[in-house]
Order: structure tokens, then sequence, then C-alpha cells
């Protein structure tokens, strides 16, 4: 995310959809939608080193996350059915809506 910022801001939008892993202690594979409010710094499950905060204030523009609770974190380990099934779910959805 961190290294795609000048090509966000050229897009001149006014929302930004973040699609990630999140650690919100629901079940694994659980969807969110969180607005800009809902998200706290530690909400993320990813390796991102720019806060939300941060992105949000250089990108001048609001944000969403739509999350998927994760299982595990450890590396080179496979990806949880459940947080897979989910992230199948997210990605029909988003298809559907933007094609």
């Amino acid at each position: 995310m961190e290294n795609c910022t000048s090509k966000i801001k050229q897009m001149n939008r006014g929302s930004l959809l973040i699609v990630d892993a999140v650690h919100a202690s629901l079940a694994p594979g659980t969807i969110i939608f969180a607005g800009q409010g809902e998200v706290d710094e530690n909400f993320l499950a990813s390796t991102h080193s720019l806060p939300l905060s941060i992105l949000s204030e250089v990108l001048k523009l609001e944000f969403h996350v739509l999350g998927i609770q994760v299982e595990n974190t450890e590396i080179d380990q496979p990806v949880s059915p459940s947080v897979l099934r989910a992230a199948r779910m997210v990605l029909q959805l988003l298809k559907k809506t933007f094609g």
C-alpha cells in the first residue's frame, strides 16, 4: 500500500477501499466492513508499515476496510479453509460489484 500512494493520489478519487487481513477478535473467516472511524491502528494483520491514520492524511481521502479475520499469521503456513472460503466470497462480491 505504501508503494502505491502516488498512484492512488493521481487517480483523484474521494475514497479508498482497503481489502486486507484483519485482527478483530472474531471467528476465523469472518468478513468485516469498517469505516475510517471504526478502524484502530492494530486492526490490520498485514505487514504495512504506514499507519492508516497517516495514510489517510497523506492521501487526503476517506477509506473503508473490507477485511477477513485471519486464523494464522505464521510465515509459510497455508491459508485456513474458513479464511479461503471468505476470500473467495469477497472476490465474487468484488467481481459482481466492480466487474
